[in-house]
């Protein structure tokens, strides 16, 4: 059967990343670069951002299929843009693309752009709230841009402990992904907020652990060694976080990974429920 054609033909250079061939889930190091590679500049950012958004190539053919991966490559290429014009486009990619690759990589795409994101992302950090998935990508993104710029740390410090001041307002998973980013900070200032989001039961502690398993990782109280403690999530493995350089074996590591794509996964089918639901 042949292939539906989109109704406004891609041109190059974007056309291009319709072949560029199948990917993995990699760290930013291993890239192509793809501004380089296809001259991609800010008048291509609307054609890569409708390749982005074009699920109708996601996984529809195969995975050996290269058109399948043409919206991750768009995605990669936007994020290299550093443009925050690409931003909106962003946003509405975690609100319509149910993706592995997306809620993997989409943050790091969106911290490229810098501090310049932070407005914006503050905005759909608060309209996030009630929606798990969407708020992981937003998280993840604020977090990282405070690891990688110290002239910012403190404001997203402050963006991300503001939503814990009613913690009720919240779905429990966006409460522990902000306590995990806030633990990943060693935001020390924010713990009466972590403790309150706790002894109002609005935590969901797969992973991100109780009150004194945040208190243990932050050296506050020493472990029990009785007592079976879960691994914190990592969101951003590749920016020198200090937790993550503290493990004590790569068999930690790898518990702690796949306890953040259970977490990941059960953020992605209640988003599902919701898109449902709207319908």
């Amino acid at each position: 059967m042949d292939k539906p054609q989109p109704e406004f033909p891609y041109t190059p250079p974007v056309s291009h990343l319709l072949t560029h061939g199948r990917i993995e889930l990699f760290e930013t190091e291993q890239w192509p670069d793809y501004v380089t590679q296809y001259g991609f500049t800010a008048e291509h950012i609307p054609e890569l951002t409708r390749l982005m958004l074009d699920s109708s190539y996601l996984k529809e053919y195969g995975l050996e299929d290269p058109e399948t991966y043409a919206g991750v490559h768009a995605m990669r290429a936007l994020g290299q843009l550093r443009d925050p014009d690409t931003l909106p486009g962003f946003l509405t990619l975690i609100e319509t693309i149910d993706d592995e690759y997306t809620w993997e990589e989409a943050p790091i795409c969106i911290a490229m752009m810098g501090p310049v994101a932070l407005p914006l992302l503050t905005t759909a950090l608060e309209e996030a709230r009630q929606k798990d998935a969407d708020a992981l990508v937003v998280i993840s993104a604020i977090e990282r841009i405070g690891m990688e710029y110290d002239e910012v740390k403190s404001a997203c410090i402050e963006i991300l402990a503001a939503t814990l001041h009613d913690p009720e307002a919240n779905a429990p998973d966006f409460n522990a992904n902000v306590i995990q980013a806030l633990v990943q900070f060693r935001a020390m200032e924010t713990l009466p907020l972590i403790e309150q989001a706790y002894a109002k039961d609005t935590v969901e502690m797969l992973g991100v652990g109780d009150w004194e398993d945040v208190q243990v990782e932050l050296g506050l109280k020493e472990p029990d060694p009785n007592r079976q403690r879960p691994l914190l999530f990592d969101f951003a493995p590749s920016i020198g976080d200090p937790l993550l350089q503290d493990r004590k074996s790569v068999h930690a590591t790898d518990q702690k990974k796949k306890a953040k794509r259970k977490m990941t996964e059960k953020s992605r089918q209640q988003n599902r429920k919701h898109k449902k639901k709207k319908k």
